[in-house]
């Protein structure tokens, strides 16, 4: 808390970035940083009044979204008189850019935590119904975990104002009885579906909501490959003689897998991609220097924010910069022989699902030495 309120103090600002009828405009603000430590400060007790003072004589640094959390932080220092000056005659969804580090925000992340702020300090209050069904119309434009963490914490708070349901909801398939929810967290999980028509009926009152999750590898094989803002592209190379390879190769093989992710016309923090390797493959420990070693002229072949290495796969952690080309290098040795299928290269955005890129998919041959 201490750190907290020094931070507070700092009156930091930055660029901000928001979008009105397709219209872009970039203003000076306070980093949002600021204004929602003064909430955390007031919420816990220890409210700093001289400093959210101050913002509230210059609001021309205060976006909407954090103008909210000022008039919470009044609100909860006792402060009514400064609240109801502070808050917005009515909701206006706060349309911001969505940024992949920083502080993570995005429009609906804004929006979640202005309805969380309402929810806390005047729960009663006309516009929430409102928040309540915008934030409602773009459950399925949730990517990140910033955004379901707010949209979680905010409708979990509305959900609770309803708490004398006597909902009972039966989860049928096909026909038949599955489970019952009965006002109680439900997850229910099964493989016996089988394309099976799923019917929920409901009887009481209240209001529940339901998720619907599936994943899995498509039986023809087939993957949509496409590159939105980003791209990522494999290929093999014999450790040897350095030589490119397609997708015949034989046991024994020792192969560098070279990954390159290109980054757009914007930079993009936080971006993972994931390297699904063929079943007759395994991978060499990447954290060996031995590319550095063996002239391949690959200085730092894993110079990434974590690296997570599986049975089946090795996972990045990353930025890009724009318009820039960065290369990932590690080992693999070719151990059975057969037909082997060979999933796609990905790489995306953790915080932004529009920067996206799938390719690669094949199908591999290994013959015996």
């Amino acid at each position: 808390m201490d750190y907290i309120g020094q931070k507070a103090k700092q009156k930091s600002t930055c660029n901000y970035v928001s979008y009105n009828n397709n219209s872009k405009t970039i203003v000076k603000i306070a980093n949002k940083e600021i204004l929602y430590s003064l909430y955390v400060l007031a919420l816990a007790g220890r409210g700093d009044i001289s400093t959210s003072n101050y913002y509230k004589s210059n609001l021309y640094l205060v976006t909407n979204d954090s103008r909210y959390l000022l008039a919470g932080a009044f609100a909860l220092m006792g402060k009514w008189n400064s609240y109801g000056e502070l808050l917005p005659k009515q909701y206006l969804p706060e349309k911001t850019e969505t940024l992949t580090g920083g502080d993570f925000d995005s429009e609906i992340r804004a929006n979640a935590i202005i309805l969380n702020v309402m929810l806390e300090v005047d729960k009663s209050n006309k516009q929430i119904p409102i928040m309540v069904k915008y934030l409602s119309s773009k459950l399925d434009q949730v990517y990140s975990t910033q955004e379901n963490a707010f949209v979680f914490l905010a409708l979990g708070k509305a959900a609770r104002l309803k708490g004398n349901s006597d909902l009972k909801v039966e989860i049928l398939a096909g026909g038949k009885k599955l489970t019952e929810y009965n006002n109680s967290e439900l997850v229910y999980s099964s493989s016996k579906l089988n394309d099976k028509e799923l019917l929920l009926k409901a009887k009481g009152t209240g209001e529940v909501y339901y998720f619907w999750t599936k994943s899995g590898v498509k039986k023809s094989g087939k993957i949509k490959e496409f590159d939105n803002s980003l791209k990522v592209r494999r290929t093999y190379y014999n450790f040897i003689t350095k030589s490119e390879m397609g997708n015949k190769f034989k046991q024994g093989d020792l192969i560098v897998c070279k990954i390159s992710l290109s980054g757009g016309m914007q930079s993009v923090d936080n971006v993972v991609i994931s390297d699904l390797i063929p079943a007759g493959f395994e991978i060499e420990n990447p954290r060996y220097s031995v590319l550095a070693g063996a002239n391949w002229n690959v200085a730092n072949p894993m110079k990434v924010q974590y690296l997570d290495v599986r049975d089946d796969r090795i996972i990045l952690f990353t930025n890009v910069l724009a318009g820039s080309i960065t290369e990932y290098s590690y080992l693999l040795r070719v151990v059975n022989k057969g037909k082997f299928g060979l999933a796609p290269i990905s790489g995306e955005s953790m915080y932004n699902g529009a920067y996206r890129s799938v390719n690669g998919a094949n199908v591999i041959y290994v013959t015996e030495m």
